[in-house]
């Protein structure tokens, strides 16, 4: 979240309204922190929660979309998240936002949208930014900067006898 607060620009005055759609879990800092700063600057955060509270693997897509196995972590376990509904609801609530679940018909979006219209009648700018989060990153510069070095380590050829 604090990166989406990151990229507002700090030219617009008027009111700034962010959507977060995530499960929850929280791995870095305090997200209601985060929403206290974004309250203070006028940024109002709508939240929609996707996922299950029991928790579930997160599913690895190929091109087309289609399902095609789980991510794993780095040394290979299935990563399951759990959606934490109570994080989401007090960051929507601490903002002026509005928390929602996410549901398969996408509804969620239109009620979102249609507070978004009204609030906008009153005068607020909405600019739309698509910011996905990867937690891996450290793992694949490390892995590429590994195959970097193995190029550079020569060789050694064997006598054939």
């Amino acid at each position: 979240m604090d990166v989406a607060l990151g990229l507002r620009d700090s030219r617009i005055t008027q009111n700034t309204t962010l959507i977060v759609i995530s499960d929850g879990e929280n791995h870095t800092g305090n997200p209601l922190i985060s929403a206290e700063n974004a309250k203070n600057s006028g940024v109002i955060i709508h939240t929609i929660g996707i996922g299950t509270s029991q928790g579930a693997e997160i599913p690895l897509l190929d091109t087309e979309g289609a399902v095609i196995g789980a991510r794993a972590d780095a040394f290979g376990t299935t990563i399951i998240t759990r959606m934490d509904e109570n994080i989401l609801m007090q960051i929507a609530q601490i903002t002026n936002g509005m928390y929602q679940r996410a549901t398969t018909t996408g509804e969620e979006i239109n009620t979102i949208a249609g507070q978004i219209r009204n609030a906008q009648t009153e005068g607020q700018n909405t600019q739309l930014l698509n910011r996905s989060a990867e937690r891996f990153n450290v793992f694949v510069a490390l892995a590429l900067t590994l195959l970097g070095v193995i190029t550079f380590i020569p060789q050694r050829k064997r006598d054939v006898a």
